[in-house]
């Protein structure tokens, strides 16, 4: 008898709780913000066509840019910054570099400075390699006394 009493009480507890979820109004959403969505990464020939576009078109600038998805001053920033400059600006930028590099006796400042500082960095990571060792060392020496 006192199983068939918890058991109905279980059952109507249940239902008072499905009642009151029926019954319940939605609750609201969290009023943070929502992340914005990630920026999309043009290529530089989709750039380089977009600036193709934009000049060679006789439609206002923010009209063009609308037909592309892309904001009007993006498209503008595009059109006084081709893409293929800057591309091409890096790469003579990295092969200077790297000549400069390669070259040991020059006279140069700034391979100079960035022969310097690429020492520096490999001096930092040979010291912590050899503070692990020391550190590794001490450890197993304890562990063999």
């Amino acid at each position: 008898m006192v199983k068939q009493n918890l058991k109905r009480q279980q059952q109507e507890q249940q239902q008072r709780d499905r009642n009151r979820e029926q019954n319940r109004e939605p609750r609201p959403q969290s009023s943070a913000p929502s992340p914005a969505p990630p920026k999309p990464r043009h290529t530089s020939a989709f750039k380089e066509q977009a600036v193709a576009l934009a000049n060679g078109s006789d439609r206002p600038l923010a009209e063009v840019a609308r037909g592309l998805g892309v904001r009007p001053q993006t498209l503008s920033y595009w059109i006084d910054h081709p893409p293929a400059d800057a591309a091409a600006a890096r790469a003579s930028a990295k092969a200077a570099r790297a000549a400069a590099l390669a070259d040991d006796r020059t006279a140069d400042p700034v391979a100079l400075r960035l022969q310097l500082d690429e020492a520096r960095a490999r001096i930092r990571t040979l010291e912590v390699e050899q503070d692990i060792l020391k550190k590794a060392t001490a450890f197993f020496a304890r562990g063999s006394l």
